[in-house]
């Protein structure tokens, strides 16, 4: 694998002591061998970093920081990444085996792509099948229809080249909530067809208590901010479909 792409994953953790090392031990036991782990502890008080006391490996590394926010924790995680591809994993899921190893894959055969994300199942706090999926997509996701809605649906489901990344400069630290459907909107506006959904179960996100997704009012504030930004980068997309898109965002939060 030593000639294969190097991936690094950027794991974002705050106050996930429960979570973490289950989160890490997914992306350890990936069939894709040659990654990076880079978890950005951002000023957790539980005791999250500790928890990570007995996983040795020489692929993971750990760097903790003050509180400052989950973009700017993933940007933290970017910076230290070496690898050509990107792919972000939140403290608190989970990946089945092969997940990297199909999206790199797959971005190898496709050079025009530069996004992939996966369709995920929904947990529970306890790691249990709630029966619910992510929205079932499949092939290319243009700006408008991503614009109309999240179907990337979490932070956790992604891969990306890393040059992408650099030219969209990495995440908004100062958003408060929709950081990653802001930069996954910033990415399609790159180039034509360059999102790409593959259309296999290889996430679980976990619902849980004190998520920002609950607080519906910080999630509408964070996306009017968010389509503000995009609409200064494309006025004439932006204007056609922003009034459709504001009424899927409401009866989201409903």
């Amino acid at each position: 694998m030593n000639s294969a792409p190097l991936v690094s994953v950027v794991i974002p953790a705050y106050n996930v002591a429960p979570f973490i090392r289950s989160a890490v031990e997914s992306a350890l036991q990936q069939s894709w061998k040659n990654i990076e782990i880079i978890v950005v502890d951002d000023g957790s008080t539980d005791g999250t970093s500790e928890a990570l006391v007995q996983t040795v490996d020489p692929r993971l590394t750990v760097i903790p920081q003050s509180n400052r926010g989950s973009s700017a924790a993933r940007n933290t995680g970017i910076s230290a990444a070496r690898g050509e591809y990107v792919a972000f994993l939140d403290g608190d899921d989970l990946w089945t085996r092969d997940k990297l190893e199909r999206h790199v894959r797959f971005l190898e055969s496709h050079p025009a792509t530069d996004m992939a994300f996966s369709i995920s199942r929904i947990i529970d706090e306890f790691g249990r099948s709630t029966g619910r999926s992510s929205q079932r997509v499949s092939g290319t996701i243009s700006f408008r229809r991503l614009m109309l809605e999240n179907v990337v649906n979490n932070g956790s489901a992604t891969v990306l080249r890393r040059s992408a990344l650099n030219r969209v400069g990495g995440f908004d630290e100062h958003l408060r909530a929709c950081v990653d459907y802001d930069l996954w909107l910033r990415i399609s506006l790159l180039r034509p067809g360059n999102v790409h959904c593959i259309p296999e179960y290889l996430t679980m996100y976990r619902m849980r208590s004190g998520q920002i997704t609950k607080d519906w009012r910080r999630m509408e504030k964070a996306w009017l901010q968010m389509v503000e930004k995009i609409r200064s980068q494309a006025p004439k997309q932006v204007s056609a479909m922003e009034a459709s898109a504001r009424g899927r965002l409401y009866r989201y939060l409903s």
